[in-house]
């Protein structure tokens, strides 16, 4: 299977580059506006002012004004068309970021699913789309032309004086020197921040979805307190975070500080001496404000750009684990008469045995019930059936072993009802068609009659159409369970597994769906 790539770096830039005239066109216009911007005014402006200072003919001095309107123009110009395929761009590049993460945390086994809850899940990937705009936008917007315009800024000063394109070197390398020995520490604090956000994101959701637990034990208070220990969990490790963001920007300015100090009094002296010009004197100190504001401003997005490096690259090591069960063939199940064959089957959940040497031959249009205590590995049997886990031994599906067909073309052959029923919050028409999108309306009733589920879909105020609510919590458990038994039927598989899918039913109503299932 082709790994996906797991840094930041990769991940974002193989997304940006799907766009590659859009992409290439941004990263022109960032390294040329903002450094032209950054450099040149300075540049003008002292053009502007030593021939003001010399005197002479008026035509002599509009020439320089004149070419400092047109730039001006011309600048704002290039960053409002930045501005515009930027919005596009980011929309467009955030939207097929957050579709292949949905996609591909969908390929996981179920067991994944187990391990991490689905309100975590779901923060984390809102994260990682969110951070698209802040690491991107920091090394196209402003780390990139700020290097180019560093490269601007050296050469024109080094016309005037070697020593001020010294000090901006060093400047620049002290700025990457306090990223580089500060970061680390950053990284890792934004990692622990980002798993305690993620637990209080699903503990929350956690609660809210098992309101009626709350309301029954009356435990509201006690619900408060358990969120109360995660939320502090997670205000701390955000301000840890911070503080190491913080810690960056501190030391940024007090280098910034003593540059500026240094700056300020090397113009001073060489003005007096006569080393340079009134206008070398604005060109350098121009130069000086547009490049300290951008190393401040640089500052402190470094320091967001850290945290937000930590929870991306946290995130996407566990969004984009590699897959446990991969399709070892594209070979497809062909189901012709539906015999299934467990030979020697054993399933180990850790170090827990749950079924171990089971053997079963189920024949052809055989109706089969396996009965055994609670924990007794029936729920495991079917599991492993639809290869939601994996298992030793093998299972063969008329002489075809499941683990030698692709899980979607076994998936496709079976129908299946979970022990719970899982409906999801859309209409009961949606719910039940899901299984086959491109069923006509007279199989969607036939599927609701065998379901015994007639008489109270069309008692509803919306009949089929009604919005069954979060996992379908405006039916009754029983309605769900009717729901999900004409949503299996309506798929028509060969096979059908029923796990205690009447369990929620009442004697009369399961004894008409067992009377349906004689008639499949």
């Amino acid at each position: 299977m082709h790994k996906i790539k797991k840094n930041f770096i990769s991940f974002y830039l193989g997304f940006a580059l799907k766009n590659p005239l859009v992409f290439s066109t941004l990263a022109i216009f960032a390294s040329i506006s903002w450094p032209l911007d950054l450099v040149l005014m300075p540049y003008l402006n002292k053009v502007f002012v030593d021939r003001v200072s010399q005197g002479g003919d008026i035509y002599y001095i509009v020439a320089p004004l004149s070419f400092l309107f047109v730039f001006k123009l011309v600048a704002n110009l290039l960053n409002r068309t930045h501005d515009y395929l930027w919005i596009t761009f980011l929309v467009d590049t955030q939207s097929r970021i957050r579709k292949f993460l949905f996609k591909y945390v969908h390929g996981h086994s179920y067991q994944y699913f187990i391990d991490h809850p689905s309100g975590k899940l779901s923060q984390r990937l809102n994260e990682v789309v969110r951070n698209f705009e802040n690491l991107v936008g920091f090394f196209m917007e402003l780390l990139i032309p700020l290097s180019i315009g560093m490269v601007f800024t050296i050469a024109l000063t080094a016309r005037i004086s070697y020593i001020f394109a010294l000090v901006f070197v060093v400047w620049f390398l002290f700025e990457i020197l306090i990223a580089y020995s500060l970061g680390p520490k950053a990284l890792e604090a934004a990692r622990v921040h980002s798993n305690r956000s993620a637990d209080l994101g699903g503990a929350i959701i956690d609660s809210i979805l098992n309101a009626i637990n709350v309301k029954i034990f009356s435990s509201p208070l006690r619900e408060l307190g358990y969120i109360k220990k995660k939320d502090d969990a997670k205000c701390e490790a955000k301000k840890s975070s911070m503080f190491h963001s913080w810690r960056i920007r501190v030391v940024t300015n007090v280098i910034d500080s003593m540059f500026f100090i240094v700056f300020f009094f090397m113009l001073l002296y060489l003005y007096k001496i006569g080393r340079v010009t009134l206008g070398d004197f604005i060109l350098i100190y121009g130069l000086y404000i547009n490049f300290g504001r951008s190393m401040s401003w640089m500052g402190t997005r470094v320091a967001y750009t850290l945290e937000s490096i930590g929870i991306v690259n946290n995130n996407l090591n566990i969004l984009l684990e590699d897959y446990s069960m991969v399709n070892n063939t594209k070979r497809e199940l062909e189901v012709t008469k539906g015999e299934i064959v467990f030979e020697n089957v054993t399933v180990n959940y850790g170090n827990v045995k749950a079924i171990e040497n089971f053997y079963l031959t189920i024949k052809p249009r055989e109706k089969v019930g396996i009965v055994g205590a609670s924990g007794a590995g029936k729920s495991s049997l079917l599991s492993v059936l639809m290869r939601f886990f994996d298992f030793e031994g093998d299972i063969r599906i008329d002489g075809q072993s499941i683990k030698m067909v692709t899980q979607e073309s076994l998936r496709d052959n079976i129908s299946y009802v979970t022990q719970e029923s899982m409906l999801f919050s859309r209409s009961i028409l949606e719910n039940i068609s899901y299984s086959r999108r491109d069923a006509s309306k007279q199989d969607v009733d036939r599927s609701i009659e065998l379901a015994n589920a007639t008489s109270f879909i069309k008692a509803l105020p919306e009949g089929i159409d009604t919005l069954v609510g979060e996992r379908g919590i405006t039916l009754s458990g029983g309605q769900r369970q009717r729901v999900s038994i004409a949503r299996a039927l309506l798929k028509n598989s060969k096979i059908l597994l029923m796990d205690e899918a009447t369990s929620a039913l009442d004697s009369e109503a399961e004894q008409a769906i067992q009377e349906s299932m004689k008639n499949l």
